[in-house]
């Protein structure tokens, strides 16, 4: 029985449209992060990226339309999610208190 269930549950974990959004979403990230740092004209990281998003209007619109996100906690979250050590940062914290 924990074979069947250890099966389904690998199943929903491998779905693979699930796998494609994922891609999708990182692709769009890696895109994002590149037209700042073209617009900046300097290598960014993904601290001062995300602290682009927060603060400045205009990248966060630019964000949420790449990803086709409507909700701006939704678009936090993703990018959040697949910056993960992001988390533990000091700065994203008081970007995120400010």
């Amino acid at each position: 029985m924990a074979g069947v269930i250890s099966a389904l549950e690998q199943a929903v974990l491998n779905n693979p449209l699930d796998v494609m959004i994922e891609d999708e979403i990182e692709s769009e990230l890696i895109k994002f992060s590149s037209f700042c740092s073209i617009i900046h004209n300097k290598k960014l990281n993904n601290v001062t990226v995300f602290s682009l998003i927060v603060k400045n209007k205009t990248y966060k619109k630019i964000y949420m339309r790449m990803l086709q996100v409507e909700n701006e906690n939704e678009a936090i979250m993703l990018f959040l999610r697949h910056n993960s050590n992001l988390c533990r940062s000091k700065v994203v914290r008081e970007v995120l208190q400010s």
